[in-house]
């Protein structure tokens, strides 16, 4: 119920945090594809931007948590790693699977979880770093 909500005492009406882009950013990777290509990633919350370095002022944006949350890194998984998704980006309890890939636009891949899509999954204890075991 909207009884438990916290209420703006000025107005009355309900406070809710709304996820917008921007604001400070939580973590900074790179990324070399080999080629001598290199992608620079920025989170600033739940929003993961790159720049290219081939790409002259443009960036693209993907939201990795949209039911909130906070990236605090990205690991990236050797070609032999790699499937549909080669990196995996995590923050407090979530954790996603995403396609960085430099020649193609960012997205999250989806998991199937008790025969439901979801976007990420969230653990049972905070995940302080990510280590890929072939």
């Amino acid at each position: 119920t909207s009884a438990a909500l916290p209420r703006s005492k000025r107005t009355g009406r309900i406070l809710a945090k709304r996820s917008r882009p921007g604001g400070p950013v939580t973590c900074v990777s790179f990324n070399d594809n080999g080629q001598g290509e290199t992608s620079i990633f920025a989170a600033r919350g739940p929003y993961l931007e790159r720049s290219r370095t081939n790409d002259y002022g443009g960036t693209d944006r993907l939201l990795v948590f949209p039911n909130g949350g906070i990236i605090h890194g990205v690991r990236y998984a050797t070609k032999e790693q790699a499937t549909k998704w080669n990196a995996i980006v995590y923050g407090g309890k979530l954790l996603a699977f995403c396609d960085l890939a430099y020649s193609s636009p960012m997205q999250r891949i989806d998991i199937m979880q008790d025969d439901k899509t979801i976007p990420h999954l969230t653990l049972i204890d905070w995940i302080w770093d990510v280590k890929f075991i072939s």
